[in-house]
């Protein structure tokens, strides 16, 4: 019996989860094990797994959805497949260091109920780690993070990120129900975190050692607007213990920056005013400066008038060229 078992939900993947596979044959520690959750995807995931040695077959088990079930359902639902008492979910499109393995076994902690390995800079925080032992604890440490006067860019991004969490699944079972029930929230992996810190029964280890590069071009598979329609519905997820000015400040935490919300909503040319309504009025209303929901309010307005649209469109992709430029 091993004690990790890493987790990787898969759909369509072929490519991407063999270079996946690989770089996980290549750990320097090889105590672990692995569950593949296949949402019926068009090819035979079992030929890939045929390609590694013999001890990498054998560590691996695939189970085959019978339909596709949704991705959020089969990334929430991989959790009951855990036997071991830690599990790492991991995307079948992230690529895992060397040493990952390693990392997290540095780490266990028969107190710690989940660990977040960041794939930010977080030094200026971070040396190398702190945990949480409350909801209310994170909701502070994040939200001073999120409003420093220089805040790290992607912050909220990191922290939705799916293939740096470990979760001790002693500590986190109790809780892969309503993981399960809310995972149309597009972050069904945070809520049993969540639900620990508000319930005290675990540590919460956040680190700024990297154990996973995140291919950022494979995510030309998602939906960011089904990803904030669903991630709207977070603020009905139930955390009885917080106050109604902690609630929102979680909302704040969680929900992408508005200005990256507006600007995917321009330069995808956006004709459905009912997608940002949806979203200022279930979130950004609650937690944006009256001068911030001037401009969200006033930007979905101009969207709905066709000369205003273009010229807005053509001015961020502009901006957005220039960026890239002096970066490079």
């Amino acid at each position: 019996m091993y004690d990790l078992t890493v987790l990787i939900p898969t759909y369509n993947r072929k490519e991407r989860l063999t270079q996946t596979l690989d770089c996980l044959s290549k750990q320097t520690n090889r105590n672990f094990q692995i569950v593949i959750t296949d949402n019926c995807s068009d090819y035979d995931v079992s030929e890939l797994i045929q390609l590694f040695d013999e001890d990498f077959r054998l560590r691996t088990k695939l189970i085959r959805r019978p339909y596709n079930i949704g991705s959020s359902a089969n990334i929430t639902m991989i959790l009951l497949e855990c036997e071991s008492k830690w599990a790492w979910l991991l995307g079948d499109d992230d690529y895992p260091l060397p040493e990952a393995v390693e990392t997290i076994y540095r780490n266990m902690d028969d107190n710690i109920g989940a660990m977040h390995f960041s794939v930010l800079d977080m030094q200026r925080y971070l040396s190398p780690d702190c945990k949480v032992n409350t909801l209310d604890d994170f909701i502070d440490l994040y939200h001073s993070w999120l409003h420093d006067k220089h805040p790290i860019v992607n912050l909220q991004g990191d922290l939705i990120f799916m293939s740096n969490k470990v979760y001790n699944m002693d500590i986190v079972r109790p809780y892969v129900g309503m993981s399960i029930e809310y995972s149309y929230s597009k972050i069904g992996q945070l809520i049993p975190i969540f639900r620990m810190l508000e319930e005290q029964t675990g540590e919460f280890l956040i680190s700024d050692v990297e154990i996973v590069k995140s291919l950022i071009a494979a995510n030309d598979h998602w939906n960011i607007q089904k990803i904030l329609y669903g991630m709207t519905s977070f603020t009905y997820v139930p955390f009885p213990s917080l106050s109604k000015r902690q609630r929102i400040r979680l909302n704040d935490v969680v929900m992408f920056k508005y200005t990256y919300v507006m600007k995917n909503y321009i330069l995808d040319g956006q004709k459905n005013w009912q997608y940002t309504d949806t979203l200022y009025h279930t979130i950004y209303k609650r937690i944006l400066s009256p001068f911030s929901r001037l401009v969200f309010s006033s930007v979905a307005v101009c969207m709905q008038i066709g000369p205003l649209k273009n010229l807005m469109r053509k001015l961020l992709i502009k901006i957005e060229e220039r960026r890239k430029a002096k970066h490079e």
